[in-house]
């Protein structure tokens, strides 16, 4: 019934958000039996199988084909363009990723985890100063971001703007105090300018912190995030939509 595909919907999304991938995976699956021609069932289903993939290829490429199906049966599908970006990132398909992105802020100028995601592929093709760009767009729209800041320091530092590289790794400890992996690009990039004690202490406190858990962030680190449809979510892992440095800022699931 309707009523029964709506709620294996609603609860592969909360699913979701717990970071419960894979009673995301059995339950979205399930409802896309129900109602195989519907865009958000395959985008869900898209994001449940991106999130437990672990590394697995066949089961990226397998996202990326409901995403795919979700844009052809709903082309102006913000969060399904933005989710098959995500999976192609995982693939190190910059290129087809960055078109992802850009259909998915064409429909959606308003978000911040896509441009920040579209800032790491840049980066991974060795397009920093347009990489920066795409970090400073994410950061206008979402200036409380630890990782765009993240992500930005280690674009500067790749074009050898160190000082900049400092002052956005500034700004990522600030709204992230125990990532390890600001602390420690921030070292790097005083050592760069030859501030050798302020340096070994960042190191130092980057070594002390770095048993916690934390995203990773492109060039020094990775990216996440997944785009769903029914309300709010938040990645990853970068968050669900909202879901997301670099590990990939994953889900859009609202």
């Amino acid at each position: 019934t309707r009523s029964h595909f709506g709620a294996l919907l609603l609860l592969g999304l909360m699913e979701l958000q717990d970071e419960n991938p894979r009673r995301a995976l059995e339950l979205t699956a399930r409802a896309t039996v129900l109602e195989p021609h519907n865009p958000d069932a395959c985008n869900y289903h898209g994001s449940a199988l991106l999130e437990s993939a672990q590394g697995r290829t066949d089961q990226v490429e397998a996202a990326i084909a409901n995403f795919d199906r979700a844009i052809a049966l709903r082309p102006d599908y913000a969060d399904a363009h933005y989710n098959r970006g995500n999976a192609l990132l995982e693939l190190r398909r910059y290129e087809d990723a960055i078109a992802s992105y850009d259909r998915s802020i064409a429909r959606n100028p308003a978000h911040p985890l896509a441009l920040n995601n579209r800032g790491i592929a840049l980066s991974g093709l060795n397009r920093h100063s347009e990489a920066i760009d795409s970090f400073n767009r994410a950061i206008a729209l979402r200036c409380d971001d630890a990782q765009a800041y993240l992500n930005r320091g280690n674009a500067l530092q790749e074009l050898a703007q160190f000082q900049a590289a400092v002052a956005s790794y500034d700004a990522a400890i600030a709204l992230w105090p125990s990532s390890a992996q600001a602390q420690n690009n921030r070292g790097n990039a005083l050592s760069q300018l030859q501030q050798w004690e302020p340096a070994t202490k960042e190191l130092r406190a980057g070594a002390a912190t770095r048993s916690g858990s934390q995203i990773l962030a492109w060039g020094v680190a990775g990216t996440r995030g997944c785009a769903c449809a029914t309300g709010p979510v938040s990645s990853r892992r970068p968050p669900i939509s909202q879901g997301g440095s670099t590990r990939i800022r994953r889900h859009a699931c609202r």
